[in-house]
């Protein structure tokens, strides 16, 4: 799940047709950093999902990396009011794939969003991971 870092101060400041084209472009690179069997989303506001498909933690990680590398080359706005764009991004994924019980989509949402709202209350333009085999701990 990704999550554009304070894209309510992108509009207010430089206007919602700015912000649109925010989102279009991080669509474009969604889109390029995906495979042909992934599944893109736009999850609501500035939110979009892309569901790896046979792809373990350590591909995802390297996925989001490419997502995140790509988003901080954008810029909105001109002048003194230029401003970069980062994401958050939360992922969920197991680190192997053999044996795992199947979880539904409305599960990996869940997860996926609990981990950006990790990576959002670290500090943003962070991806955090919750990684769906390994015991929860109680800290």
């Amino acid at each position: 799940m990704i999550d554009v870092d304070n894209f309510k101060q992108i509009n207010d400041t430089h206007g919602h047709l700015e912000g649109d084209r925010i989102l279009k472009a991080i669509a474009s690179i969604l889109k390029h950093c995906a495979r042909g069997a992934d599944i893109l989303a736009r999850f609501g506001g500035e939110e979009f999902i892309v569901a790896l498909q046979d792809s373990d933690c350590g591909g995802a990680s390297q996925v989001a990396v490419r997502i995140q590398e790509q988003i901080r080359l954008l810029s909105c706005g001109q002048g003194e009011r230029k401003c970069s764009i980062t994401a958050s991004i939360g992922l969920s994924c197991y680190k192997t794939s053999a044996n795992m019980p199947i979880k539904t989509p409305e599960q990996w949402i869940q997860a996926a969003d609990e981990a950006l709202y990790r990576a959002k209350h670290l500090g943003k333009n962070r991806i955090a991971v919750h990684v769906a085999d390994e015991p929860k701990t109680n800290s």
